[in-house]
């Protein structure tokens, strides 16, 4: 609802992003990845055990048909919390999907309290 008004078109996929239907070019928002990856872990048409994969294989087609692509994720590791095992397998199936992304981006911006930091510009290293 936040962005009713401003020219978007909101298209909401909880599961199975590589099926998404959109237009070619333009600009998507992929928001939120940490959600995507409890969705595809533990809803029943969801991914399961093949979830990095999948989400992977998604934002791979996702990104072949737009001209930019930005995504959105969480910090959900630093909080020096030990987890239960499904909470830590959640954690570690998107680190690895952060991790694969992140290397795959032309920029990632980590925000903290509203605060951009660079972490990485073209394939370049900033910090």
């Amino acid at each position: 609802m936040l962005r009713a008004g401003k020219g978007f078109e909101t298209k909401e996929r909880y599961v199975e992003l590589k099926g998404l239907e959109r237009p070619e070019r333009g600009v998507a928002l992929l928001e939120c990845l940490s959600n995507l990856t409890a969705n595809e872990m533990f809803e029943p048409e969801g991914a399961g055990d093949n979830t990095v994969e999948s989400i992977l294989a998604g934002v791979q087609a996702l990104a072949e048909k737009t001209e930019h692509l930005v995504i959105v994720t969480n910090d959900v590791f630093s909080d020096g919390i030990t987890y239960d095992e499904v909470t830590a397998l959640y954690q570690e199936r998107l680190g690895k999907i952060n991790r694969c992304l992140s290397q795959k981006a032309d920029q990632v911006t980590e925000v903290v309290c509203g605060i951009p930091i660079q972490l990485k510009r073209k394939g370049n290293i900033v910090l």
